[in-house]
């Protein structure tokens, strides 16, 4: 009797629990289709939760779930969490078509990313698991033309980077020939010749000659003035 209730008590559990999920995949479906991309990932991430705790997994809702995720976080512009959702199928799928689906929306967030090369990459791998995948064929095509587009872009403005920079140095050499230039032609200081400062020498001398005799002078009548007084 004991165990009975038990195993009554598991099942009704794992009914509400499904019940629930259901409910939030309704929600979600109902939400997305009504471009309420915010709300349908809230009710979609609640149902993956309920799963992924659940003790009934089923391998195929949690796919499902995984590309409902991964649809609306890619309609967020959320293309990191949408890499990962779609990664999460291509771990726990075994059908190559599902795989390849996964690979190509995959490809589709990193293209939205502006993240070419990686998308370029990931549509190979559709192309691989399904050579007849012709989205991915025309999106890796898409791809491809965007990457050399962002490539000469950058090259472009690396090179006007390059071309600012010359105008830059150009612009400095010019200041500092100008500088050059007026330093050269500002007058100097004339430097006396040999003659000149031989001149400049003998009239110093001839001043200094002129100031000894007035200082002799000036002593001379001092000593006189001294003489007078003491007489």
């Amino acid at each position: 009797m004991k165990k009975s209730l038990i195993l009554l008590m598991i099942l009704f559990s794992i009914n509400v629990f499904s019940q629930e999920e259901r409910k939030l995949i309704r929600e979600g479906n109902n939400e997305y289709k009504d471009k309420n991309f915010v709300k349908s990932n809230e009710s979609f991430d609640k149902a993956s939760k309920i799963l992924e705790n659940s003790s009934n997994k089923l391998p195929n809702e949690l796919l499902k779930l995984n590309n409902n995720l991964g649809a609306s976080n890619y309609r967020n512009n959320s293309f990191s969490n949408s890499i990962q959702n779609y990664n999460n199928i291509l771990t726990n799928s075994k059908d190559n078509k599902e795989k390849a689906d996964a690979y190509y929306d995959i490809g589709n967030s990193y293209l939205q990313d502006k993240n070419y090369e990686k998308s370029i990459e990931a549509y190979k791998n559709a192309l691989k698991l399904n050579p007849d995948h012709d989205p991915s064929r025309y999106n890796m095509s898409v791809a491809t033309k965007a990457q050399a587009q962002q490539q000469q872009q950058q090259q472009q403005q690396n090179q006007d980077k390059n071309q600012q920079q010359d105008k830059k140095d150009q612009q400095k050499d010019q200041q500092d020939q100008q500088q050059d230039n007026k330093e050269k032609s500002t007058p100097k200081e004339k430097e006396m010749s040999k003659e000149e400062m031989e001149r400049f020498l003998e009239s110093l001398q001839e001043k200094d000659k002129e100031v000894q005799e007035k200082v002799k002078k000036e002593q001379v009548k001092a000593s006189k003035r001294k003489t007078d007084r003491e007489w």
